[in-house]
């Protein structure tokens, strides 16, 4: 199995089936989108990390211009994040297929099991044109009331 994962390579884009297509040569392009990473994405989705003491968004600035920051980094710190704090899609979120009595709770484990709610957020409504409130508890989605 060890000679297996010694095998592996890193997949990004470049190497894809046409997928130098999407890439540009532009400096310009390619270092704002350095810096637009290191500001908004890097603290979860870097697997190099600050020194403690450090300032992370300056840390992050200047190791995103290394050419050697994709290497050996899988881009993921594997921490958790609430939905509620980040804003992104909530549907893993609401997802309860691995909660006790679930049809894939044997899959899943008693960490994962007791965590805790991840409480409300924010939703477009697109049949009532409203923001509503959007409260996970226990898996189960229940909307709230709307937001003006």
């Amino acid at each position: 199995m060890l000679r297996f994962f010694e095998r592996l390579k890193p997949y990004r884009l470049e190497d894809a089936p046409d997928g130098n297509r999407f890439l540009t040569d532009n400096k310009a392009v390619l270092t704002r989108g350095k810096v637009v990473f290191a500001e908004n994405c890097a603290q979860c989705h870097s697997s190099k990390r600050p020194p403690v003491d450090a300032d992370q968004v300056e840390w992050f600035r200047q190791e995103v211009m290394k050419p050697d920051f994709r290497d050996n980094n899988f881009l993921s710190d594997e921490a958790r994040y609430s939905v509620a704090a980040i804003g992104t899609n909530a549907a893993r979120a609401c997802g309860s297929n691995a909660k006790d009595g679930h049809i894939w709770q044997d899959f899943s484990s008693s960490t994962y099991k007791s965590l805790p709610a991840v409480g409300e957020i924010d939703v477009w409504n697109p049949y009532q044109e409203t923001m509503d409130k959007f409260k996970i508890q226990g898996g189960v989605p229940v909307i709230i009331g709307h937001l003006r």
